[in-house]
């Protein structure tokens, strides 16, 4: 066997394990980076958004448009809106 077929049995091994291991490493490292990055930014908009309903809310109250305290079930509603106690009737002709 030839001294270059020796160097190539040895380095070409060699060289495509390091590639793999940086590939893998490479691919992990931007995968928690995208994770981190989109964690933060997620987190920033329910902030905002929490923020903004809040913002609503108090408005709301303010301005003494909500007037009911007490829960409302749905069948009580229905009763209202419709004037019949069919819960869960969802189309009327």
């Amino acid at each position: 066997m030839r001294i270059r077929w020796k160097i190539l049995t040895v380095v070409l091994p060699l060289l495509v394990v390091t590639i793999v291991l940086v590939g893998v490493s490479a691919f992990f490292s931007s995968t928690t980076g995208i994770t981190h990055a989109t964690q933060d930014f997620l987190d920033f908009n329910a902030g905002e958004l929490q923020k903004h309903a809040e913002s609503q809310w108090r408005l709301v109250v303010d301005n003494g448009l909500f007037v009911r305290t007490a829960p409302v079930s749905v069948g009580a509603f229905e009763r209202d809106y419709t004037g019949s106690g069919n819960v869960g009737a969802v189309a009327r002709c």
